[in-house]
């Protein structure tokens, strides 16, 4: 371990420290500031200092109170405008990193301001479904700060966050269950992805040599290893470290190689953000269009499916292969809403019998899987080297 890494295993090991030790704070009216304050403190400490300026970090603190006392406004004024009040990070979000502000480097390009900005969209959702009360800007901060969850989600909902606050008690049990939590993380990130890396297109097809369709399917699997551990494993380590705390998150997955099919892969495979895009654009959209259209249900399933994979595919970056990316996947979809309705008009009231067939369950979780594993070529590589792979590919 280099001389950075362990000064970040201090700083994070010390935060967790003096988190929990507000936490368990008598005077529950100062809890929330100053939990807030170490969230604050840690996140410039940890990603900000020595990465961007000042008035960076400022400005992006300065976004996120005005959001929030925007809520708590429309909370008392005009609670009717508080769904569509959820849209204005996302506003945020788009504006920023089509137009970057002059003089102030917004760590736009860094994932974590997207996660950040769809857990304060979905806060307006909860507190309009009364899911969850309406935060105070400390309550607010800390929320949208919380260091765990800051970089890469998960996309936990504030009701979980002001629970864990309130009784986020911790015994014996759940201590060693989060730290055995962060050790799978660990394992997952410095020795199994590490392993998985080395079969991926930016490893093993750099070496010089010709590949075929042999190696295609190893580095198409290799890289869908390889980023389930890597994602996975920094999940681990953030729900292990918000447990420590006492405060429970969403899990991000659960089980995606053994999806039977792409629907089910997304229900298993970044949990957050499927959940995210239904409740923000799958629901209201398809609740809409059944309105304009109805009895056309695969007819709207399809096409909201469709938009919603196309912005996950666009969300994770501006190069042409990620639209590609979502586009497969959105594709993938569409098929599967009408190869459904086929074999449910085929086999009727016996479908379920068929599909629960040993057989036919590996056929499809075989399939769903090189499906998915095919996906990520495009995810892993830009334009210029997908073309140059695929042209090493068709000339072996």
């Amino acid at each position: 371990m280099n001389d950075e890494s362990w000064l970040v295993v201090q700083l994070w090991v010390g935060y967790l420290l003096l988190a929990k030790l507000v936490l368990v704070l008598p005077w529950p009216a100062i809890r929330s500031p100053f939990f807030a304050l170490v969230n604050l403190v840690a996140a410039y400490r940890l990603y900000y200092l020595g990465k961007f300026e000042n008035k960076a970090f400022v400005a992006y603190v300065a976004l996120v109170i005005v959001y929030l006392l925007t809520l708590r406004w429309l909370a008392h004024f005009r609670p009717s405008w508080l769904s569509w009040c959820g849209w204005l990070p996302v506003l945020a979000l788009v504006v920023f990193k089509a137009w970057p502000v002059q003089g102030i480097e917004f760590p736009i390009y860094w994932v974590g301001f997207s996660y950040m900005a769809f857990r304060l969209s979905a806060i307006s959702i909860e507190i309009a479904n009364g899911q969850a009360r309406l935060p105070n800007l400390a309550e607010g901060l800390g929320f949208a700060f919380f260091l765990p969850t800051l970089v890469v989600g998960p996309i936990s909902p504030l009701a979980n966050h002001q629970s864990g606050l309130s009784q986020g008690n911790v015994t014996l049990s759940d201590l060693g269950w989060a730290l055995f939590r962060i050790l799978i993380g660990v394992v997952k990130l410095n020795f199994l992805g590490a392993i998985a890396l080395q079969f991926t297109f930016g490893v093993l097809w750099m070496d010089g040599n010709q590949h075929g369709l042999g190696d295609f399917v190893i580095s198409s699997v290799g890289y869908y290893f390889y980023i389930y551990l890597n994602f996975s494993g920094i999940i681990d380590v953030a729900i292990g470290c918000s447990a420590l705390l006492g405060i429970p998150v969403l899990e991000n997955f659960d089980r995606p190689f053994s999806a039977r099919n792409l629907k089910q892969f997304w229900s298993r495979w970044h949990i957050s953000l499927t959940r995210y895009a239904q409740i923000m654009v799958y629901d209201p959209a398809s609740r809409f269009l059944l309105r304009r259209f109805p009895g056309r249900v695969h007819l709207v399933t399809a096409i909201v499916s469709f938009v919603v994979f196309v912005l996950i595919g666009v969300w994770h970056g501006n190069s042409w292969n990620y639209l590609l990316f979502g586009l497969y996947h959105a594709l993938g979809i569409v098929w599967l809403t009408y190869f459904g309705k086929f074999l449910k008009d085929r086999f009727g009231r016996s479908l379920l019998q068929v599909l629960n067939h040993p057989l036919v369950t590996a056929i499809s979780i075989t399939l769903t899987f090189f499906y998915v594993s095919f996906g990520y070529f495009l995810f892993e590589n830009d334009l210029t080297r997908i073309i140059m792979i695929l042209d090493m590919l068709f000339s072996a």
